[in-house]
Parts: structure tokens; C-alpha cells; sequence
């Protein structure tokens, strides 16, 4: 079972979407992403990238699917929070992830 995320003005359980610094905006913004469903979609449409290339960093995993970079490199250590994909990081390397 997946925990919701909360960011720092407390709306969602789990582990934060936004920083403590980050700006008003950026807790509104992830309140948002929460309620509308647009955060669990996301996730799960990285769980399937990692799911199909496994091994790959978060940039690769956005090259090969033609989704936005920077959503892939946030849902993916959500994911792991999740105990849902384990990241690798090979000495001089950037962090791969594999499902579990």
C-alpha cells in the first residue's frame, strides 16, 4: 500500500513534495498535484518506465519515453519511499533505478 504525499502545509500524509524552504507556491502547487490525482498518475506511469527499461537513470527513462524529465527525477524517489523501485549508483555514475 502507497502512503499520499504531503507537502509542508500538511493536507497529505507521507514524505514531502515540497521542501520546508520552498516557496508558498510550491506547497500549493503539490497540494494540487495530490487532490487532482495527477501525482499517483504520474508515479505510476514512471513505475511502468521502470517497470519496461530497468536499469536506466531518470533522464534516460524521459528520452525513451518522451515524457518530461524533471517529473521522472521526482516521481522516481517517491517511488522508492514507496518500496516500490530501488536506485543503484554505480561508483563515477549517475543513479539507476529497477523495480523491486
Amino acid at each position: 500500500m502507497t502512503v499520499p504525499r504531503v507537502s509542508q502545509l500538511g493536507l497529505f500524509g507521507g514524505h514531502p513534495m515540497a521542501r520546508a524552504a520552498d516557496h508558498d507556491s510550491s506547497h500549493a502547487a503539490a497540494d494540487h498535484l495530490e487532490a487532482s490525482g495527477a501525482a499517483r498518475a504520474q508515479r505510476d506511469q514512471v513505475l511502468a518506465l521502470v517497470k519496461r527499461w530497468p536499469g536506466m537513470t531518470s533522464g534516460q527513462l524521459a528520452r525513451l519515453s518522451g515524457v518530461d524529465r524533471h517529473m521522472v527525477a521526482r516521481r522516481c524517489p517517491e517511488l522508492r519511499s514507496d518500496g516500490l523501485v530501488e536506485a543503484i549508483k554505480p561508483v563515477g555514475k549517475e543513479i539507476v533505478w529497477w523495480p523491486k
